[in-house]
């Protein structure tokens, strides 16, 4: 994906087992006017969706069985305060890092700023839930259970920001 895009409920990435093909992020680009909804994306070898830019949307799509993180979204200026306006809203996504092994994320945003994950289902891997990294990011209303099931140095939601950081309002349960 390069420049403004919208990919709709009608794409779906799901590779089988013994598939002849090898995938290593499943939607991945660069670009302003990124708008990823409905998707499904299973069984990539790298991530589910990793995009970097400004006003990036993913919503209510399925990220599931992926080798590295379910959700990668970077954007804005740290270091100007230029706001991204990147969105992550009411997704799905379980059973991510299953290549890599750990210190994957389901939905990450590092070196970001003005980036808001919000009214996302985090489920059911042995790895880390949701990092940010930079300013001015949210992470609300999100549904986080049965993560960080066999490290002792991981984290549901891990913050790495420099100001402006904002965690609320989040249900972890079994983690």
């Amino acid at each position: 994906i390069d420049g403004a895009v919208t990919l709709g409920s009608d794409v779906s990435l799901i590779l089988a087992d013994g598939a002849n093909l090898k995938i290593e992020d499943g939607i991945s680009g660069k670009g302003t006017h990124i708008t990823v909804d409905g998707c499904t994306v299973q069984g990539t070898l790298g991530n589910g969706i990793r995009l970097d830019g400004m006003e990036i949307t993913v919503q209510n799509c399925r990220v599931t069985y992926v080798g590295k993180s379910g959700i990668h979204v970077t954007g804005g200026n740290v270091e100007k305060l230029i706001r991204a306006n990147n969105l992550i809203y009411n997704n799905y996504v379980s059973h991510w890092s299953i290549v890599s092994g750990i210190y994957e994320m389901a939905i990450s945003s590092r070196s970001s700023c003005g980036t808001v994950i919000s009214h996302n289902e985090i489920c059911n891997s042995v790895d880390w839930g949701i990092e940010i990294a930079g300013a001015y990011n949210t992470v609300e209303y999100n549904y986080c259970h049965d993560l960080c099931l066999f490290q002792g140095d991981q984290a549901v939601i891990h913050v790495c920001t420099t100001y402006g950081g904002i965690v609320r309002y989040n249900y972890i349960r079994n983690a």
